[in-house]
């Protein structure tokens, strides 16, 4: 099945195959064809990206858990312009600031990501994460300034990165999570004339996303001008219905049931990352 992206004369019938489809193929999606990987398990752990795309100057560096994975191809795409080197580590549902759930593989993971910075010392590094632990709730009677642990590893692990890179840390800011019971329910919503806006507040979960985005807006101001942050909020708020939109206006999906952005859905964002690496140069 081809992966139409074009809106061309589809149906609601063929956003919900190509919905479906994309769930199927999520985790072969994540796969990058330009990425020569260290491990023979990919698409997670070390890969460097082939230099054939790229024309730059600087060493990059992509971090993150599956969403590095998830965002390669775009990111190859509209910043290899940027880059004489890429190495992109992508750990399975372990954050880079955090070692989330306090697993032993995340805590391996946080530590390997801090290594592999010092290593490398490249001159840009990119944060793409779906955050999980960095929005857990405050305990009573503790705040993001007050006595956080997360936080203040979060703040630790910063400061051991940003020694060692020459240029900036930019961080993909936090923005809601799907509840993914709803995403193939979207097309038959649609059908039934069920408002847009009834099915944005089915599908969005916006449970303590909040709360990691107030732990990232504490790391930019501790980590100063290093630190930037890209936000995606206002690329899937919807100003007309004032909520959070999650597919197009045929029904096609921009996240999958593995929460990974679709092949629609990373269309959707590429023009965050043109932008971004426009204004490097």
């Amino acid at each position: 099945m081809m992966e139409q992206l074009d809106h061309g004369n589809l149906t609601l019938d063929d956003a919900a195959r190509l919905n479906h489809f994309w769930n199927v193929k999520d985790y072969l999606n994540l796969m990058v064809p330009t990425c020569r990987y260290e491990s023979p398990y990919g698409p997670f752990g070390w890969c460097h990206h082939k230099t054939d795309g790229l024309s730059g100057t600087y060493k990059v560096m992509t971090i993150g858990n599956s969403w590095t994975a998830n965002h390669a191809n775009v990111f190859y795409q509209e910043c290899g312009h940027i880059a004489k080197s890429f190495l992109q580590g992508a750990a399975s549902a372990c954050e880079p600031l955090y070692p989330t759930r306090l697993s032993r593989a995340c805590r391996s993971n946080f530590t390997n990501f801090e290594e592999r910075i010092r290593q490398e010392k490249p001159d840009f590094v990119f944060m793409f994460t779906r955050f999980v632990t960095i929005g857990d709730p405050f305990p009573p009677n503790v705040t993001v300034s007050d006595n956080d642990t997360i936080y203040e590893t979060m703040k630790e692990q910063m400061l051991k990165f940003i020694p060692n890179i020459s240029r900036r840390l930019y961080i993909l800011d936090a923005m809601p999570r799907p509840n993914v019971e709803y995403i193939e329910k979207i097309v038959p919503m649609l059908k039934e004339k069920v408002p847009m806006e009834q099915i944005d507040n089915l599908l969005v979960n916006q449970t303590l996303y909040q709360t990691a985005r107030q732990r990232y807006a504490k790391i930019a101001k501790d980590c100063g001008p290093t630190c930037v942050f890209v936000d995606y909020d206002p690329i899937f708020w919807n100003s007309t219905s004032g909520t959070f939109r999650f597919y197009d206006e045929i029904g096609r999906s921009y996240l999958s049931t593995s929460t990974h952005l679709t092949p629609r859905g990373l269309e959707h964002i590429r023009n965050v990352w043109t932008d971004v690496c426009r204004r490097i140069l």
